[in-house]
């Protein structure tokens, strides 16, 4: 499930972006933005 540690937060947007050869994954919520570079197996960060 790729929602992992932001199941209590409504996710608004969306993003996959390529930093140099790295896919990071993006997403606006509620409490803010969020980053993952594999949200299959880790947790989101929140940026900022």
């Amino acid at each position: 499930m790729v929602e992992r540690n932001l199941s209590a937060h409504s996710i608004r947007s969306a993003a996959i972006i390529q930093v140099g050869s790295q896919t990071v994954y993006l997403v606006g919520t509620a409490r803010g933005l969020f980053s993952s570079s594999d949200p299959t197996s880790k947790d989101w960060e929140m940026e900022g």
